[in-house]
């Protein structure tokens, strides 16, 4: 029981601790908050006594400069009112006062303990409505009520303590938030001074060649300037001899007129070719998608952060495609084709938000419009074929996150309600939308994604469970009536999993979202081979998304955190980048004829990148 009352007191006086003031340590009184990034809080005239000695004024706490109203410390915000009445409730915290009399005859004392009724009664109660019952002393009656009391007690003090783990819980949740956004400050601003860097070298390399440009025209310039001032000092002196030679009246004029005539022909022949023309150095900037600030953006689960690529001297191979009027590109590290199409809309042919995408063995895309609820189909070349909405069989709308085909070319959605307050897994017909099976799955509030095992025809659904600091992920397997056979995936410690896919040889790939993981597994579930692991380099992925293999058990992955689609082998070894300098890739699969379909969520567009499997 000390124990239990030394923990109880611990966690009471961690919370008065949260509710004291900065400054006097005491229990805030008419708190105000600091306009500092931590939204510190103290009491009024604390401030106001603080505010008289700090020019520029800091905030108590974390000593950052905040800026103060015109009208000083009374008009900063006030506290949260839920604060300040906990703090009045404890300032006058106390053993209330209980009322002891009799509430039927004018507040009489209680004098006994009815025992056959339960409840204290007053002289008159005992003569009246409880006359003739079994009645003890209200002492006795008290004592035989202590275990009871005594258990409600340990349950609150229990719950108390929970209580107070939470507040220390959110205090560390708030110290995580805030390095990890300094950690994110710092990442940009290191990731634009690597770019700055790069733009600095590249502009004083064209100005070193501007330069030298410039030098030899001047000196080419100059050697041509000294030969013709010497031909024409040549040409000069024998036009003037002649000349004189005229004006004098001399006899000798025939031996001007032979010098004349050698002269003027050797040089009229040579005036086609001069001056020979400098070559002018003239800058043409790249395209400005190369380096476009406006576009990168950076999605907060531990959120990352991409920069667009700056290659120099030469840029690599780019593949611009027309959307909506509006030109997109991303870069190949090969030579290849691709069709890009869609743009943010509601109409046919635009998505909002699309994730999952599947394609049929006719080379049909299937595209999960998130926002718009709804599944569309293109043909290969971007062409619109149709559309359908994604409901439940009750007719509510569901919000796809990944869409996957089934052996017999019925398509499975994953998703969630209107509502979000449930979750489910639907077949839908191909061709009509037509609602055939329904499994309903756990509420979770986070991402899914769906594939179908072409051999058992199992559906594979990704599930993540977490807490305010910890995620559990699995991936599980279904039949198609709905039953769960089994989890794979939390042995090995999946956190965040969100796409699927099965490879020709029936291993199953599971990508995880938060430990920047690819798992394959075989067909008994045994992990085989996990990759990748969370940075920028070669074979590193950061926050991965889609998962899909080609027919030589390629694995590609939409590594989402560094706008890229990445290639390995069936070993998870790095082979290739297929696509750099996209916005945000989601979802990846494979045609028959070797295309890859990419979804990517920020730009609305749907890519087909052409020949992918045949340019290893």
């Amino acid at each position: 029981m000390a124990a239990r009352r030394e923990s109880q007191s611990g966690s009471w006086q961690f919370i008065q601790e949260e509710l004291s003031c900065g400054i006097c340590h005491e229990l805030l009184t008419r708190p105000k908050v600091v306009p500092c990034k931590g939204k510190h809080s103290f009491c009024q005239h604390c401030l106001e006594k603080w505010a008289t000695t700090q020019q520029p004024f800091r905030c108590p706490t974390c000593r950052q400069p905040a800026n103060l109203p015109a009208k000083g410390v009374p008009s900063l915000p006030d506290c949260d009112r839920r604060i300040v009445n906990l703090c009045d409730q404890l300032r006058n915290q106390g053993v209330s006062e209980l009322n002891y009399c009799c509430s039927v005859h004018d507040d009489e004392e209680f004098r006994v303990f009815c025992k056959q009724c339960k409840v204290p009664v007053c002289e008159t109660c005992l003569e009246e409505a409880h006359d003739g019952h079994p009645t003890t002393t209200l002492r006795r009656a008290s004592q035989e009520r202590t275990p009871t009391v005594q258990a409600l007690l340990d349950e609150g003090k229990d719950i108390l303590e929970t209580y107070g783990s939470f507040v220390q819980g959110f205090g560390a949740t708030e110290k995580l938030l805030t390095e990890q956004k300094h950690e994110t400050e710092t990442n940009i601003f290191a990731a634009f001074d690597r770019t700055i860097q790069n733009l600095t070298k590249a502009k004083e390399g064209l100005m070193s060649q501007v330069d030298s440009m410039h030098k030899q025209n001047l000196d080419d310039i100059q050697d041509q300037k000294a030969g013709v001032l010497a031909k024409v000092a040549e040409l000069s002196r024998v036009c003037e001899n002649a000349y004189q030679e005229i004006r004098q009246g001399g006899s000798n004029l025939f031996q001007h007129e032979a010098l004349l005539l050698s002269t003027v022909g050797k040089y009229k022949d040579r005036l086609s070719g001069m001056p020979k023309q400098p070559q002018v150095a003239v800058f043409s900037p790249a395209d400005d998608h190369n380096i476009d600030v406006t576009s990168t953006k950076g999605y907060i689960f531990a959120q990352s952060f991409a920069i667009p690529s700056f290659a120099i001297p030469e840029p690599p191979v780019r593949i611009d495609a027309e959307v909506a009027g509006d030109h997109h590109g991303y870069e190949c590290e090969h030579p290849c084709m691709a069709v890009t199409f869609g743009g943010k809309g509601a109409e046919e042919g635009k998505f909002d938000r699309p994730r999952g995408v599947a394609v049929s063995e006719e080379g049909q895309i299937f595209v999960a419009d998130y926002i718009n609820a709804r599944i569309q189909a293109f043909t290969i070349d971007g062409m619109f074929v149709n559309k359908f909405p994604t409901t439940t069989s009750g007719g509510q709308k569901i919000f796809p996150y990944d869409v996957a085909m089934d052996g017999e070319g019925n398509l499975w959605v994953v998703g969630h309600t209107e509502s979000q307050t449930d979750y489910c897994a639907v077949q839908f017909s191909k061709d009509h939308g037509r609602v055939l099976k329904e499994i309903s799955l756990a509420h979770t509030g986070l991402i899914r994604g769906i594939a179908v095992h072409p051999t058992t025809n199992h559906i594979l659904i990704t599930q993540t469970s977490s807490d305010l600091w910890q995620f559990e992920g699995e991936l599980q397997v279904y039949t198609p009536d709905g039953a769960l056979l089994r989890t794979v995936g939390r042995q090995q410690g999946m956190e965040y999993p969100q796409y699927a896919s099965v490879d020709r040889e029936g291993n199953v790939l599971v990508s995880d979202f938060k430990d920047h993981y690819v798992y394959k597994y075989n067909e008994r579930e045994q992990l085989l081979v996990k990759f990748g692991g969370e940075g920028k380099g070669q074979g590193q992925l950061s926050n991965p998304c889609g998962v899909c293999s080609d027919d030589s058990g390629n694995i590609i992955v939409a590594d989402s955190g560094n706008g890229r689609v990445e290639m390995f082998d069936k070993r998870g070894v790095f082979v290739r980048h297929v696509a750099m300098g996209m916005t945000r890739p989601c979802a990846v699969a494979m045609a028959t004829a070797g295309q890859l379909v990419v979804t990517d969520t920020e730009d609305n567009t749907v890519s087909v990148i052409q020949d992918v499997q045949h340019e290893n």
